[in-house]
């Protein structure tokens, strides 16, 4: 179908208009949506006390990135992208970060930053850190992704949570995380509901790379990484700053003790019965 010409003195594309487009160009890859909730204050903690030992500023994009690369290397049959419609395997896990920023030419307006990290899982996160910074560049619309085995992406709005991140047409890349801003949230734990730091993560994967159950695989090993913080460290990075309670995520900490049941507003809970 031939593209819709277009209308005199119109600065916008109508529907019509982005649809021939779309009809006209490839089919876009076929992807399972993936919302991936993670409990994020002891990551908060973590990432505090990591920007004090290693002088290094990281962000909570730093900490998913080593989380992605860790879960996907534990997963030989991930490593592998669709290009040109056949399967080809990576050497290693890659990583592409984009963050939006201003537009060096017009402050005014907001690009992409892209910088791509090979051999992903042997960085640590005050690495990941400070190659970022140095790497990173604005990438002009339109230029194409390079093969990797995961992208991430950051929104900057506060209180609207992206859910549905779709892989970018013609990429090669299986994967497309897409962070949002860390805010306090309603949670349910042991049948009280309390307030605590959320990380919400819209997750797409390619479904001509994963199944369904593999794709959850790999979103529940990042959120069970990410709530347990030490396990982001590499083995010549520090260990055992954080205790005991820090290696289980916490809705699998046992039950309070009624000495430890605290009403929302601070007053110790009267006991049961009572």
């Amino acid at each position: 179908m031939s593209p819709l010409p277009a209308i005199p003195g119109s600065h916008r594309r109508g529907p019509l208009h982005r649809l021939s487009s779309w009809l006209k160009g490839p089919s876009p890859a076929p992807t399972i949506q993936l919302t991936i909730q993670v409990s994020a204050t002891r990551l908060v903690q973590w990432l505090d006390l990591l920007t004090r030992v290693s002088g290094v500023g990281v962000t909570p994009m730093h900490a998913v990135a080593r989380a992605t690369a860790v879960a996907l290397d534990r997963e030989p049959w991930s490593h592998a992208v669709v290009i040109a419609g056949r399967h080809r395997a990576l050497p290693g896990i890659d990583l592409c970060l984009q963050v939006p920023g201003p537009d060096p030419a017009d402050e005014e307006r907001r690009v992409f930053y892209r910088w791509l990290r090979t051999r992903a899982p042997q960085a640590s996160v005050p690495a990941l850190s400070s190659e970022m910074q140095a790497g990173l560049a604005p990438v002009p619309q339109g230029t194409p992704l390079p093969p990797c085995a995961a992208l991430l992406t950051g929104q900057e709005s506060s209180g609207v949570s992206l859910t549905h991140a779709p892989l970018p047409p013609g990429a090669a890349c299986p994967v497309h995380l897409t962070l949002n801003p860390i805010e306090q949230a309603p949670l349910a734990i042991h049948g009280a509901v309390v307030t605590r730091r959320m990380l919400i993560i819209g997750a797409a994967f390619d479904a001509r790379s994963f199944e369904i159950h593999e794709a959850t695989t790999i979103a529940r090993e990042i959120k069970l990484i990410l709530e347990d913080p030490r396990r982001l460290e590499t083995v010549d990075q520090f260990t055992g700053n954080l205790t005991a309670t820090d290696t289980s995520t916490e809705l699998e900490l046992p039950d309070p003790t009624e000495a430890e049941r605290v009403e929302p507003d601070g007053v110790p809970a009267p006991p049961e019965g009572a």
